[in-house]
């Protein structure tokens, strides 16, 4: 009976409970406007508050688009990354 078990929970294999859907990340949304000269993106990153889902949601609830989830980087890193890192603001 155990050997059954064992075999059973190979084939199915056994549920991550903190899958990264469950998680707090960085969410990361942008918005863009026309200055009249130029397109200038904001970017808008909230760190370790929303899950992805969250993230996602809170895009489409906003005026905000949805960019991109980061799971190892910060939003220190992620913003001093950009060409133009005055439009990044964190939370």
């Amino acid at each position: 009976m155990i050997r059954r078990l064992i075999i059973l929970l190979l084939i199915v294999g056994c549920e991550d409970t903190t899958a990264p859907e469950d998680s707090l990340g960085n969410c990361v949304l942008y918005d863009s406007y026309f200055t009249g000269v130029k397109i200038v993106t904001w970017f808008y990153c909230y760190e370790d508050i929303y899950t992805k889902k969250e993230c996602m949601d809170k895009a489409d609830t906003s005026d905000k688009n949805y960019s991109i989830y980061l799971n190892s980087s910060s939003c220190s890193d992620y913003c001093d990354g950009k060409a133009e890192p005055q439009y990044c603001k964190e939370y």
